[in-house]
């Protein structure tokens, strides 16, 4: 079985050629992340969702709370919406 590379390679373009035509590449060695990298980064991830949800529920009650036209019921059931998914 063959070992499993530690990289991933790359080709970046960074500009066009000397004779103003033909574009110029890099290639970069990316070192692949390891298990215990990419369940923290999973984590970190779920983080930014929740953050991002907690962010959203408070948008919506702060613009609720200026229109003043809907109710508390229609703040609630989109509040669910979003986080539960309820339709």
């Amino acid at each position: 079985m063959a070992k499993q590379s530690k990289t991933k390679t790359i080709e970046v373009c960074v500009g066009i050629g000397t004779d103003q035509l033909t574009p110029e590449y890099v290639t970069i060695e990316i070192p692949t992340p390891s298990k215990k990298r990419q369940e923290i980064q999973a984590l970190v991830e779920e983080f930014g969702k929740t953050y991002n949800t907690s962010a959203e529920v408070e948008h919506m009650i702060i613009e609720w709370s200026l229109d003043g036209t809907r109710t508390a019921g229609e703040l609630a059931r989109n509040i669910m919406k979003l986080v539960e998914g309820y339709e």
